[in-house]
């Protein structure tokens, strides 16, 4: 069972080099394929599902970019970086002012913190 496990992980962590590589290249057809392989692998994990969020993202597909953020939620809760991401989403979704009724929760703490970061930075 472990050996097996093993040999997953290690195509997943080849596919997800690939993907990435992809990605970065904005070859987006290719990413897709290979992180479809990926989700086909199972047990992707939290950082799988924050590339797909990104992936729909960039692609202005922000309910799909939503759906695989929140999954990354629930396996990696309060990761702040899944925050800032479906902070992004719902503000790319909803019209001007009616943001913040959309924020999920622990964005708008996320928000504050770095506001507070560049006041700090500012007194330096």
């Amino acid at each position: 069972k472990i050996h097996g496990k093993l040999i997953k992980m290690c195509e997943q962590n080849e596919l997800i080099y690939y993907y990435d590589n992809y990605f970065h290249l904005k070859r987006y057809e290719e990413a897709n394929k290979t992180m479809n392989k990926i989700l086909a692998l199972g047990d992707g994990g939290a950082d799988v599902y924050v590339r797909l969020g990104i992936y729909h993202e960039r692609r202005n597909r922000y309910k799909e970019a939503i759906d695989a953020l929140k999954k990354a939620q629930k396996l990696s809760p309060g990761d702040p970086n899944i925050n800032l991401y479906l902070d992004r989403c719902y503000r790319r979704i909803r019209p001007e002012g009616q943001a913040e009724k959309g924020l999920h929760k622990g964005s708008f703490q996320v928000r504050e913190n770095l506001k507070e970061e560049k006041v700090y930075r500012k007194r330096e």
